[in-house]
């Protein structure tokens, strides 16, 4: 008993040393991980890049529910805002389940989240969905 006692408390002690000196190595700027803090920077650059989009765009919305923008006027805005603030938004973007390019997918989109949120009164929703609809036609030329 007191053979597995002493072993225990040697594995504990030795467990607690190999933590303490990787916590003291990452503490001084040597990474015992290297790829693993550089995907985890990574992810984290891309969360704040889909954030800073997510703000531009709800931005957008509301601009667009007042009737400030046009629907036209408001998908190039997000378009240019994801190919400014985060690119790889718009490869996912290519599979909206909408017809037509990408501006035309953006529309869609834009006015289903309004209609779907309760952001606009059903005549804004109307008329955006007309002039949705003349994108679309546009489009299909």
């Amino acid at each position: 008993m007191r053979l597995a006692a002493k072993t225990l408390v040697l594995a504990s002690t030795l467990a607690l040393l190999g933590l303490w000196v990787v916590e003291t190595a990452e503490s001084i700027g040597v990474s015992m991980f290297p790829e693993t803090r550089a995907r985890g920077a990574a992810l984290v650059a891309e969360r704040d890049q889909r954030d800073a989009l997510a703000a531009r765009v709800e931005g957008i919305m509301k601009e667009l529910a007042e009737g400030r923008l046009s629907l036209r006027d408001a998908s190039r805005l997000v378009e240019a805002g994801a190919a400014e603030l985060y690119p790889q938004f718009l490869t996912y973007a290519e599979s909206i389940a909408a017809p037509g390019n990408l501006r035309t997918k953006f529309a869609c989109n834009l006015v289903k989240h309004l209609e779907h949120n309760d952001m606009a009164s059903a005549a804004r929703i109307d008329e955006l969905s007309r002039e949705y609809q003349a994108m679309a036609a546009e489009q299909g030329r």
